[in-house]
């Protein structure tokens, strides 16, 4: 570190949280409204669990190490069919603003012939999760 440059003059960074997501691809006997459900509960929980950390934290430390600004949240999702499109669609859709990051093991339309279970549906929901634009989606293909 140049002796110019104090720790005091960088900004604080936003906090972050990365949620991983993979399952079942198959969700032919699943209720999907009750799974949509239980996800939907898991990110409001996460949510509160996360304002409530970053609060305490604010309080236990002088200087706060965040900036006071909203936690971001990412889901990192590669979007096959089945339970990680459902995960995806209640996460983005849901308003809880989670930025969308997709790797997939390979180039796109490789990956998308690997949908078997609903292929065209999936297809199609895996188009608009990553061009929604208000999804802030990223994918990545590795």
């Amino acid at each position: 570190m140049n002796d110019s440059t104090h720790t005091s003059e960088l900004p604080l960074p936003t906090p972050a949280i990365r949620l991983g997501v993979v399952g079942h691809r198959d969700l032919g006997a699943v209720d999907q409204a009750a799974l949509r459900e239980s996800v939907s509960r898991l990110l409001d929980e996460l949510r509160r669990a996360v304002d409530e950390a970053l609060a305490a934290l604010g309080e236990a430390m002088s200087p706060d190490p965040y900036a006071p600004k909203p936690a971001l949240f990412f889901l990192i999702d590669p979007l096959a069919e089945g339970a990680d499109q459902l995960v995806a669609k209640v996460a983005t859709e849901g308003g809880y603003g989670y930025r969308l990051r997709a790797p997939i093991p390979f180039a796109t339309e490789d990956y998308k012939g690997y949908f078997t279970y609903e292929p065209e549906s999936s297809k199609a929901s895996f188009d608009a999760l990553v061009e929604d634009p208000g999804n802030d989606a990223i994918l990545l293909e590795l």
